[in-house]
């Protein structure tokens, strides 16, 4: 069984997969855009600038956990084996780590 997510997590955890169809990849990977994030907080109806701050904060570390892990350790190796892409789990565990320390 997943571990329960904070409040509002489901959505946050929906909005982050659907964001990162919007990232940018030329040479590697790019973060979520800024501005898609603010726009993704407003689509579910996020609009306290407090409360989007939050969101973009998780967004945000999720992001840095999907980058991560969708880069190689390797710089020279370029496989497609080398690069570990980021797992449902850990934005969960992401999200679960970010309510524990608000």
């Amino acid at each position: 069984m997943p571990p329960p997510v904070m409040a509002g997590g489901h959505s946050i955890l929906k909005a982050f997969w659907e964001l990162s169809t919007e990232r940018q990849i030329g040479f590697g990977v790019g973060p979520i855009p800024g501005s898609l994030i603010s726009k993704a907080a407003s689509d579910i109806g996020i609009y306290d600038p407090d409360r989007v701050a939050d969101f973009r904060s998780i967004i945000r570390a999720c992001d840095e956990v999907y980058l991560s892990r969708s880069t190689p350790k390797d710089p020279n190796d370029k496989s497609a084996a080398a690069a570990k892409p980021a797992m449902a789990m850990d934005a969960f565990d992401t999200m679960l780590e970010r309510g524990r320390n608000k």
